[in-house]
């Protein structure tokens, strides 16, 4: 009988494609193991941030301990599929958006301005999710989640949707979709109340009272 192979499971912590190297967080804590591009097995994709893995370990010639036979687990099969599934639903979600907008701009009128505000917002929020995959790369000082969560709340969630998506970045972390999802329905439907004729004359009403209270 052969020997048992000794895997570990961890994930990817740090990755530089152009370079083709990265580390590995070992599950439950330790030091982050090193791993080339050639740990991995051919055809089966480039490693990203956040990929979950099994590897042994080796000792490279320089004396450093770093990874090998570097594999994705079968079952991350299916949570790529259910990934790729949801980045589709993820741009329905935009679609349906535009659609409540034009919708609700039928019946009420909405100022040209609240279009350029969610473009500007977006831009804003993709900016701030390429930045923090770069420091990802780079073990740099992170951008905070709960910043990214604000951005998307305050309207920067169409561009957080294509950053996820073109960039390959927070898509794959559960508790941070979750979240996610929960500030995209609050802000559409607080723009649907922002909109609203009696929202916008109880603000005309507040403005114009302060107004006169400093006059």
């Amino acid at each position: 009988m052969g020997a048992i192979e000794n895997r570990h499971e961890g994930t990817v912590s740090k990755w530089d494609d152009a370079r083709g190297f990265g580390y590995i967080t070992p599950v439950g804590g330790g030091r982050e193991v090193f791993a080339h591009i050639s740990a991995w097995p051919r055809g089966s994709g480039r490693p990203d941030l956040g990929d979950f893995v099994t590897f042994t370990t080796e000792r490279a010639p320089d004396g450093r301990t770093r990874a090998g036979s570097v594999r994705r687990p079968y079952e991350r099969v299916h949570r790529s599929a259910a990934s790729a599934d949801v980045g589709g639903a993820a741009y329905i979600a935009v679609a349906g958006f535009v659609a409540l907008y034009v919708l609700v701009g039928s019946y009420w009128p909405v100022s040209p301005w609240m279009a350029v505000f969610y473009a500007v917002a977006s831009v804003i929020t993709f900016i701030a999710y390429a930045r923090d995959k770069a420091a990802a790369r780079a073990g740099r000082w992170r951008t905070s989640e709960n910043v990214l969560h604000l951005l998307g709340l305050a309207g920067g969630w169409p561009g957080a949707i294509f950053a996820q998506r073109r960039l390959h970045h927070k898509n794959r972390k559960a508790s941070f979709q979750g979240m996610f999802w929960v500030t995209v329905v609050v802000n559409a439907a607080a723009f649907v109340v922002v909109v609203s004729p009696r929202f916008v004359a109880g603000a005309t009403k507040i403005f114009e009272s302060v107004v006169a209270l400093q006059a």
